[in-house]
């Protein structure tokens, strides 16, 4: 047991190093904790009484210092007020305004009415830049100048205040040539055969208009009447009212319909056939029977009459 106690007392060299070291940090410590006041004066403490005997003071040695200075502050006071301005400082700009030109004057032409260098420079570019001053209201558009400062220049500038329009001379009476009237008398089209080159033979049909005929007829499978014109999208009334009578439709030639044969995705093709209708068409014929007259399409209430009416040349059994 003894034995014990003696290890846990015993401390190796470099053990005991680290001991003396951090007891003697602790004793510097120590040290400085106590000596540190001698070292740092305490704040003076003011009473109250002698803090306002000591503003007091205080402003009786300002009011003596100012009454013995005031001749001297104020001669010094003057002698700035004597110094010229520095060049930085905005000039007074002098006005010895005389009339001239804008567009041919120089920089002292335009300071003499009171612009500054800098501004007469600015509109010197302006007029070596090609600009160009027609009336008195053109100067005024610079920008460095203010509508007070053009004001006072306006009578000197030798400028219009507008512009004097010349009187226009008289029109010389034009040769009117007549031409003959343009006859369409040999120029007859056949609609559900003719291509864009024979249609642009007709009087207001262009190519642009020669192209729709031609596609809403493939879409339709034939016109079987000149007023299915109007229902092409853009075509002008009047345009159609014009080639109307150099127009021949040969219905024979019309594509059809077999609504006993034709499915939805053929039927609805034809741009007066909607997907509804053609399915209602389909549908109809597939889980009831055949149709026996296209006039069926109304009886089953498939299609309006006024539809019916527009599809009976294109429809068949």
């Amino acid at each position: 047991m003894q034995g014990n106690w003696r290890d846990l007392l015993a401390f190796n060299k470099r053990e005991r190093n680290g001991i003396f070291v951090l007891t003697t940090l602790i004793v510097l410590v120590l040290l400085v904790q106590f000596s540190l006041p001698y070292f740092i004066h305490p704040k003076t403490d003011f009473e109250e009484p002698n803090l306002e005997a000591y503003l007091i003071q205080l402003k009786k040695d300002s009011a003596e210092w100012v009454a013995q200075n005031r001749k001297k502050y104020t001669k010094s006071k003057t002698n700035y007020a004597s110094v010229p301005k520095s060049s930085k400082r905005t000039k007074k700009i002098k006005f010895n305004p005389h009339e001239f030109e804008p567009n041919h004057a120089t920089t002292s032409d335009w300071e003499s009415v009171g612009l500054s260098k800098k501004q007469a420079q600015s509109i010197q570019r302006y007029v070596d830049k090609g600009g160009k001053f027609k009336v008195k209201a053109d100067v005024a558009k610079m920008y460095v100048i203010t509508e007070q400062k053009f004001d006072e220049m306006k009578p000197y500038l030798l400028l219009p205040d507008s512009v004097v329009k010349p009187k226009p001379e008289p029109k010389k009476a034009k040769t009117v040539f007549v031409s003959k009237p343009y006859t369409y008398d040999t120029i007859i089209v056949e609609l559900n055969t003719a291509d864009t080159t024979e249609l642009k033979k007709l009087r207001g049909i262009g190519s642009y208009y020669a192209r729709k005929i031609v596609y809403y007829r493939e879409k339709l499978g034939g016109f079987h009447s000149v007023e299915q014109l109007y229902e092409i999208e853009r075509m002008r009334e009047e345009t159609v009212q014009s080639i109307a009578p150099f127009l021949t439709v040969d219905t024979t030639l019309i594509r059809k319909l077999h609504i006993n044969k034709d499915d939805a995705p053929v039927l609805v093709k034809h741009p007066y056939i909607t997907w509804n209708m053609a399915k209602r068409i389909q549908d109809y014929r597939d889980f009831s029977h055949r149709f026996k007259s296209p006039t069926d399409l109304i009886k089953k209430g498939l299609l309006t009459e006024e539809l019916y009416s527009k599809l009976v040349p294109y429809i068949e059994l």
